[in-house]
C-alpha cells in the first residue's frame, strides 16, 4: 500500500522534524560565498507517484538507483535503472535470516557492488548486490578488547574506508568519532566538540550529542565521507590516505535556540526559542570527486512562513544544493525546482535524483542532468 502524506505533512516534517583532530583543519569559513556559480535547474519527473511504495532515502551507482522505504514497509529496497525502469524489489523486513528491523549509516559501495548499513547489533552489514542470493554478510564489529567505555558509546553508525579502516560515531567529550582498524581495535578519537562556551556548557557529552549527532554520506569509491553536525552550522569531511584517516572542518556556527533548563547526567531538560535554526536537511550524499549538501539556513520560524506560501501557491518550491571539493571549499551551488527531500548523485557527478513533492504529482523522485565539475573551480 502507497502512503503519500499531504504536501502540508511532508513540509511540517520539514520543518519541525529536522529540529529533534582540534577542529581539524578548521577553515572557518561561511557556507555562503558569493564567488561561486549559482546555477537554477529544472529537472523531470523519473519515477512517480504510483511507482513508489514509502520512499524516504536514495542511494545510486553508475547504473541503478535504490530506494530505501519507511521501515514500516516489508520490503525495505526498491531499484530501479537510471532510466526509471524498475529491476526488483529486495530486503524484507523482519528478525529472521538476512532480514533487518532496523538500519543506519547506510552507504552504496562500488567495489563489490554492494549496500553497507549498520545493524541494531551495531555490526556493519554488506548485502552484496551480485550475488545470486542476497545474504547479510558482517564485515566490521567493535572488538570486545576495546575499552568499556568505547564500546559502550560507539558502534551505532559505521562508515568503512577502502584501506580498511572504520569510522564510527561515537557520544564522547575527547571527539565526536573513533577510527577503528580492521579488526575492530580502537585507535584514536577524531574531530573535538565544538567549544563549550558556545554550546551546552557544562551539560554532558552525551546530552550535547543529541544536538551535535553526525548525519553521513560516503563515496561510491569508500575513499571519501562527510557528515554534518546535527543542528549545528558545521560540516565534516573525511578523506583516507594510505593507512589513515584525514579529517577537516567547516565550523560556522554551533546549534542555535536551544536553552538548557536542568541537566543531570544523561536526563535533561531544554526548550526552543526564537533563535532556533534548521541549517541543512538531511545526510550529505557524496560522489566520488565531490561532496553534495543541501543547505536551508532559516530560522524556524521563518520555514513555517515559507512552507505555509507554498502550500498557498504564493511561492515556488525551491531546494538549494552546495557542492564541496574533498578541501572543504564551495564550488558550487545549484537551486533546484522542487522541494526538498533525500538526494543521491551518481559516483560520476552527472546525475542528481531527489525524492519530491508536488500538490499534483504526490511524491516523486526527480532527475536532474548536473553541469560538468571536471576541474571546476570557483569563479572570482
Amino acid at each position: 500500500m502507497n502512503f503519500q502524506p499531504t504536501m502540508k505533512l511532508r513540509l511540517l516534517i520539514i520543518a519541525s522534524g529536522l529540529a529533534a583532530g582540534c577542529l581539524s583543519c578548521s577553515h572557518g569559513v561561511s557556507q555562503s560565498d558569493n564567488s561561486v556559480d549559482t546555477i537554477s535547474l529544472k529537472g523531470e519527473i523519473l519515477i512517480p507517484y504510483e511507482h513508489l511504495w514509502e520512499p524516504t532515502r536514495l542511494f545510486a551507482s553508475d547504473h541503478r538507483i535504490f530506494v530505501l522505504n519507511s521501515m514500516s514497509a516489508d520490503t525495505l529496497f526498491n531499484e530501479f535503472t537510471t532510466s526509471g525502469l524498475k529491476v526488483r524489489n529486495f530486503l524484507t523486513k523482519g528478525s529472521g535470516p538476512n532480514e533487518v528491523t532496523r538500519m543506519s549509516s547506510i552507504y552504496y559501495n562500488s567495489a563489490n557492488n554492494s549496500l553497507c548499513f549498520t545493524a541494531p547489533n551495531k555490526k556493519l552489514i554488506q548485502l552484496n548486490l551480485s550475488a545470486s542470493q542476497l545474504t547479510l554478510s558482517p564485515i566490521f564489529e567493535l572488538n570486545p578488547e576495546n575499552g568499556k567505555d568505547i564500546n559502550a558509546m560507539a558502534g551505532h553508525e559505521n562508515w568503512m574506508f577502502d584501506n580498511g579502516l572504520t569510522v564510527s560515531s561515537i557520544a564522547s567529550d575527547k571527539g565526536y568519532f573513533g577510527v577503528f582498524d580492521k579488526d575492530g581495535m580502537f585507535k584514536r578519537f577524531a574531530v573535538d566538540p565544538i567549544p563549550a562556551d558556545d554550546f551546552g556548557g557544562n551539560a554532558s557529552a552525551g546530552v550535547k550529542y543529541n544536538f551535535l549527532h553526525p548525519w553521513g554520506g560516503m563515496s561510491a569509491d569508500g575513499r571519501h565521507a562527510a557528515w554534518v553536525m546535527g543542528q549545528a552550522d558545521m560540516l565534516v569531511i573525511a578523506n583516507q590516505s594510505a593507512d589513515s584517516i584525514i579529517f577537516s572542518t567547516n565550523y560556522v556556527a554551533p546549534p542555535k535556540g536551544i536553552k538548557f533548563l536542568s541537566d543531570e547526567g544523561e536526563h535533561f531538560s531544554f526548550e526552543y526559542t526564537d533563535e532556533q535554526t534548521t541549517y541543512f536537511f538531511g545526510e550529505p550524499t557524496v560522489s566520488d570527486s565531490h561532496i553534495y549538501v543541501q543547505y536551508i539556513g532559516m530560522l524556524n520560524s521563518d520555514m513555517r512562513s515559507y512552507a505555509n506560501d507554498i502550500i498557498n501557491h504564493q511561492s515556488e518550491p525551491k531546494c538549494e544544493v552546495r557542492i564541496y571539493n574533498f578541501d572543504g571549499t564551495l564550488q558550487r551551488v545549484l537551486n533546484l525546482n522542487c522541494m526538498y527531500g533525500s538526494i543521491a548523485v551518481s559516483p560520476d557527478d552527472k546525475t542528481l535524483y531527489i525524492i519530491s513533492e508536488g500538490p499534483e504529482d504526490g511524491i516523486n523522485l526527480r532527475k536532474f542532468d548536473l553541469p560538468d565539475m571536471t576541474n571546476h573551480k570557483p569563479s572570482n
